[in-house]
């Protein structure tokens, strides 16, 4: 997870969640029938969903999945693995060009509960640390973004030296978001990955008018432009959880 660049330690932290934030590919879709994709999906993250958490932690690989996978489908590994392993180098990755513009003006870290293909394979592939300056993947650190003690959050903001209270995390999970608010950060919950793209561009314009060095500021920016109805309802969320 080593960063690539010299950090501006007046630019602020941006975190940004992967699947559903910039990113809605889903596991096992490349399968030639439907039928395979639903009793795969339906084997895993339905009747063993202490497996898939221990997946994400990085306490189980992806090889001892899609071993236990083939063994229900009655189908080979090999070419089980070799097309979830196509697929992992294949991600459909959004905001990518828009999170390069924002390097400019950020410290920006992927932050993400994930498995540890994606870190063998979507990230090299992707060339996704052209991007930003670190990922941060659950799966790597065996850590979860929500928890007491030392979280994903603490890892991303020490390596960007980057403190949460100048940081803005942008995340599709409403719990994520009011847990990141309530240790000073601030988060913008969103719902789909088209409303991330909206939320990237409407950065990139204000970076363009002005170096933004304080993530409070650049909220308070964003709260009286296009995006306001967006940031009114991540108070009422924030809130809720308070």
């Amino acid at each position: 997870m080593s960063y690539q660049r010299l950090f501006d330690f007046n630019q602020p932290g941006l975190l940004i969640d992967c699947h559903g934030t910039i990113s809605a590919a889903t596991f096992w879709t490349n399968f030639h029938k439907a039928e395979l994709t639903r009793l795969a999906r339906t084997e895993i993250f339905e009747k063993r969903p202490d497996l898939v958490h221990s997946w994400m932690l990085g306490d189980v690989s992806a090889r001892e999945i899609h071993e236990l996978l083939a063994s229900e489908l009655n189908v080979e590994f090999d070419w089980l693995w070799n097309r979830f392993t196509s697929q992992a180098r294949r991600l459909k990755i959004e905001g990518l060009p828009q999170l390069s513009k924002l390097r400019r003006n950020f410290r920006i870290a992927i932050v993400t509960i994930n498995v540890d293909t994606f870190t063998e394979y979507t990230v090299p592939s992707k060339k996704l640390k052209s991007y930003v300056d670190v990922v941060v993947n659950s799966a790597d650190v065996h850590l979860q973004k929500i928890d007491q003690g030392v979280n994903l959050f603490n890892v991303a903001t020490e390596i960007l030296s980057c403190p949460a209270e100048n940081s803005i995390l942008i995340d599709d999970d409403d719990k994520v978001c009011a847990f990141f608010a309530e240790r000073g950060g601030h988060s913008i919950c969103v719902r789909n990955v088209q409303q991330t793209l909206l939320i990237l561009d409407e950065l990139i314009q204000l970076s363009e008018l002005y170096a933004p060095t304080n993530a409070n500021e650049i909220i308070q920016k964003l709260s009286v432009g296009k995006l306001s109805t967006l940031l009114s309802w991540n108070e009422q969320v924030r809130s809720s959880y308070s």
